[in-house]
This record gives structure tokens, sequence and C-alpha cells, in this order.
């Protein structure tokens, strides 16, 4: 924890955003109560003040729907909020053509 903590307060004495990479947060490959943990400390960091940027480091289209419909959900679970993210947070939006 005091390592997350130290991490925290330098993105906001910097003003720097800290990046919800969303291949590892939703990923069935980490274990359930990792993922939780990650959300946790985000959602911590959230309330005080650090912002986010939205990453996915999905080089194709594969898994877009999946990946960005479950974040959208985990997302409002953790209480995020437009505010909460720099950057478009209508990106999160998968448009079907």
């Amino acid at each position: 924890q005091y390592y997350n903590d130290q991490l925290m307060e330098a993105l906001l004495a910097y003003n720097k955003p800290a990046e919800l990479n969303l291949s590892v947060l939703c990923s069935f490959k980490i274990p359930e109560e990792c993922r939780k943990f990650y959300w946790n400390t985000f959602a911590q960091w959230k309330d005080a003040g650090v912002k986010f940027t939205i990453g996915s480091d999905q080089h194709s289209a594969h898994a877009y729907d999946h990946l960005f419909g479950a974040s959208q959900l985990l997302l409002d679970a953790y209480g995020f909020k437009e505010e909460n993210i720099k950057g478009e947070w209508s990106a999160l939006v998968v448009k079907k053509g």
C-alpha cells in the first residue's frame, strides 16, 4: 500500500494521469482478487483527485465489444465519471454500424 500511496501522491503532485489498462483490468487471465485490488486502488486514487486515461493494448479489433462493454459496467460500479477521465469518454462506446 505504501508504494501505491507514493505513486498516487506523485501523480497528483505532477498533475499526471494514471492509465486504466482495460486489457489488464478486464482480463480473465488475471485472478479476480487481483482485478478487484486494482479497481479498488484506482477508485481510491480517483477519490483523491487522480485523473485517468483509458487504454486497452488491443492492437487489432478482436475483443473490443466485450472489453469495452465490460469496462463500462466496471467504471460505473467503481464510481468513475466523465470528469475522472482525460480524453474521450465516448471512446468507450463501441459503435456498431
